[in-house]
């Protein structure tokens, strides 16, 4: 929930998400993509802008690369013309 006093202004926002990746050519997920509305409005999509691997390790079990990555998207312009509410972020990717 973001709340925003009285004779403040919003000078920027971004919205940062992570990634445990096994394969990085599965194109079913778009782990660059993220979803976020306001109290119970429409989705808005938003495309990271900023991907970083964080690490990159190999499965002792199995033998797989797995790659960790952060991402992030600037969502300033969304901030400042929605205000006040609850916010909720959907489509964070997920590998079982």
């Amino acid at each position: 929930m973001y709340d925003e006093p009285n004779q403040t202004s919003i000078k920027y926002a971004r919205l940062y998400w992570y990634s445990d990746e096994q394969n990085r050519f599965d194109t079913n997920l778009e782990r660059n993509k993220i979803l976020i509305r306001k109290n119970n409005g429409k989705y808005q999509e938003f495309i990271s802008d900023r991907e970083t691997l964080l690490s990159k390790w190999e499965k002792k079990d199995t033998g797989e690369i797995v790659m960790n990555y952060s991402y992030s998207a600037d969502i300033t312009d969304f901030i400042k013309q929605n205000k006040n509410g609850t916010y909720t972020i959907a489509n964070i990717p997920f590998i079982e």
